[in-house]
């Protein structure tokens, strides 16, 4: 796969991700006011003068619209803007900026960055609270090309009490910083699984799933097939030290002195080079053990 070609794969698959996110709608008011916050408060700008989202999926803007409608009675469809490959939604009206953060709980005296935990009203809060977070601020990589997912933060203190958020959900992350934003991220995927599962990416959590498997089995198979070569490899490289070692002996004259035993084996061992321990033993008249045959060999060889 060429590099253009993994690049739209990832493209896809994390947009197919957010939209099966934007699919699974909340059912409860307190819930879809978690999610919305979610959406603005990561995403570009979030304070008393300008509120602003920005994405290259348009689902993700008219979703955010749509709620910002129903739930605060804003019609946001003027402050809409295309700019290149994106859609934004840049509030610059003061009043509308404090109206939009006072249906949430910030006012004067709280800063707008920063998570309020009073906002969730109900068991599914959190987890639609992220839901949103992940449509701003996340993306996912497709398991084909790597395991991989993050959210990127411009604000520090913001990012940190995204980390303790995942953390008292048990999706603890890790974090890094990437040149002036804050990244939270994932890249075991055992919880990348977890993460898809609990935001509602059920399509995208089974494919997830299904990668890991098949790769297991790759993998399982390499495994034993390097063990087979490396095996074989042994096999060669000890029956070539035997068969030499009976020539030199045979050489020597040596062979007169060898018992019937040894010389059955010597002779089954240069007629079959390629042969294993328990295919030789097999070719024996009568058959002996695989045990037998080694240790007639080892002899044949410290004569």
């Amino acid at each position: 796969m060429s590099r253009h070609e993994s690049k739209a794969v990832t493209a896809t698959f994390n947009r197919n991700t957010k939209n099966a996110v934007l699919a699974a709608k909340a059912s409860k008011k307190c819930c879809k006011r978690a999610h919305l916050l979610g959406i603005l408060l990561f995403g570009q700008v979030f304070s008393k003068r300008e509120i602003r989202i920005a994405s290259e999926n348009i689902s993700i803007i008219e979703h955010t619209a749509s709620l910002i409608k129903s739930l605060i009675g804003i019609d946001v469809g003027k402050y809409r803007e295309s700019f290149l490959s994106q859609e934004k939604i840049t509030i610059r009206d003061t009043d509308v900026c404090v109206r939009i953060l006072k249906y949430f709980g910030y006012d004067s005296l709280v800063s707008a960055y920063t998570i309020r935990n009073e906002i969730f009203s109900c068991g599914k809060c959190r987890t639609e609270f992220l839901k949103g977070v992940f449509l701003s601020c996340g993306t996912v990589s497709s398991p084909e090309k790597s395991y991989h997912l993050e959210m990127s933060v411009a604000y520090f203190n913001l990012s940190r009490e995204l980390l303790y958020f995942l953390k008292e959900i048990s999706l603890e992350a890790k974090y890094t910083k990437r040149n002036s934003h804050y990244i939270i991220y994932y890249k075991e995927s055992e919880k990348i699984v977890d993460f898809l599962g609990l935001i509602g990416a059920t399509q995208e959590n089974f494919e997830y799933n299904n990668t890991l498997i098949e790769k297991e089995i790759r993998n399982t198979i390499n495994r034993l097939n390097n063990c087979e070569t490396a095996n074989m490899s042994k096999q060669i490289s000890a029956a070539t030290h035997q068969i030499e070692a009976i020539n030199r002996l045979f050489s020597q004259g040596a062979k007169t002195e060898l018992s019937d035993e040894l010389l059955e084996t010597a002779r089954l061992r240069i007629e079959n080079p390629d042969a294993s321990l328990a295919q030789l033993a097999a070719m024996h008249n009568p058959p002996v053990t695989k045990s037998c045959v080694n240790r007639r060999l080892k002899k044949l060889t410290e004569l």
